[in-house]
């Protein structure tokens, strides 16, 4: 007769109801997200208006900048939001693993308490991983705030960084991993620790052990949720009056890390293209049509896809792009940029959304449609219709 292991069908059954919490909060995520995002969008796109109108500097000007630089802050915060699922608007590319510590630490220096001591270990310098630099921010200062508070602001935090070769054999290797090799991002404590049910409770939204009004518990949380969507994993060790330990494992990436040192502020470009612009918010749609035309293109801009639709097959050669939101009532944005290259096949265009669980950036890519998250602002949106264009077959 089997013998079963109560213990591990016990891990696999947490490891199945987190998952499941995950999702959960995910699926409120995109939706709060998609929401918040559409506001956003009115509230950037008014302001810019509003600053493009000016005609000198006033106090009135210092005034939209702070409203675009508190936008700014609700975007990130939507960005932090979406972690928990996997539509982030994320600048994902491939990145010394390393150096982008180092950049966060620079972020993180300034709010550590000069009684707590930092060291590291870092046994290579030359690991590049699939990751975000912002992310990356978001880590090390969840990380941190999470130990600081279990030293009581007194301690020593540790931080490795070394390269490993998972096999599958390996009894240590986290289960949602699969066998290569990895970056391991050690961050060692000597706070308090935890008892075992806390352990397994940390990564649960909104679970925390601080006082109301400390903190909400949501950061290890958005932890977890940046390495599920690296396809990395977390890992925890914690002994009771010794520390915690953090695990981070980062698939190691081949691709070579990108120049960007030439990269430079352009200027915003215009055209006198005709574009369709389509969106079920009447301010969106607004704001699209005045920034467009105020940029030199002929726009025709309606709030329904079966209109816009109908619109377009009444003149199909007249229009040089589409620009359409992806979340509408009558017709999704894919299904009617799929009607429309029935009959103009290389028409290019632009889809848009504040979240969507049908596509992102990569999907998109791969089905050849340019694409751009709300909200956005002016030179975003400009540098893009105009890149479009310009490629355009």
């Amino acid at each position: 007769m089997a013998v079963i292991d109560n213990s591990e069908a016990k891990k696999l059954k947490e490891e199945l109801l987190q998952a499941h919490k995950m999702q959960a909060v995910g699926l409120l995520a995109g939706g709060i997200s998609h929401e918040i995002n559409n506001m956003l969008a009115v509230v950037i796109g008014y302001t810019e208006l509003a600053q493009e109108a000016m005609t000198e500097n006033t106090v009135v000007e210092e005034d939209l900048n702070e409203v675009l630089l508190a936008a700014g802050r609700i975007k990130t915060l939507v960005k932090q939001l979406l972690t928990f699922s996997r539509k982030s608007d994320r600048n994902v590319a491939t990145i010394n693993l390393s150096q982008a510590i180092q950049e966060a630490l620079k972020v993180q220096r300034n709010t550590i308490p000069v009684s707590i001591s930092i060291k590291q270990d870092i046994q290579s310098d030359r690991l590049n991983v699939f990751a975000d630099q912002v992310e990356i921010n978001q880590i090390i200062l969840n990380l941190f705030s999470n130990s600081i508070h279990a030293m009581q602001e007194n301690g020593t935090i540790l931080l490795a960084l070394k390269q490993v070769t998972l096999k599958k054999t390996d009894s240590d290797r986290p289960r949602d991993l699969v066998p290569g090799d990895y970056a391991i991002l050690s961050f060692c404590d000597t706070g308090e620790g935890m008892k075992e049910t806390t352990r397994q409770q940390i990564f649960d939204p909104f679970f925390t052990t601080r006082p109301v009004g400390k903190g909400t518990g949501m950061g290890l949380s958005i932890v977890h949720g940046i390495m599920q969507n690296y396809r990395g994993a977390i890992t925890v060790d914690s002994i009771v009056n010794k520390g915690t330990t953090f695990k981070l494992y980062f698939p190691i990436s081949q691709e070579v890390v990108a120049d960007r040192s030439n990269n430079i502020c352009e200027s915003v470009p215009t055209g006198t293209e005709c574009i369709l612009y389509v969106d079920d918010e009447q301010q969106i749609v607004e704001i699209g049509r005045r920034i467009l035309e105020g940029l030199g293109y002929s726009v025709v801009s309606l709030t329904s896809g079966m209109d816009a639709l109908n619109c377009f097959f009444a003149d199909p050669d007249k229009f040089d792009l589409v620009i359409s939101d992806q979340i509408m009532p009558d017709i999704s944005g894919l299904e009617l940029i799929q009607k429309i290259h029935l009959h103009r096949k290389h028409l290019p265009v632009i889809l848009c959304t504040g979240y969507s669980t049908q596509v992102d950036e990569n999907k998109a890519r791969l089905m050849d449609i340019s694409f751009i998250m709300k909200p956005f602002v002016l030179h975003e949106l400009a540098q893009l219709v105009r890149k479009v264009l310009d490629t355009k077959i």
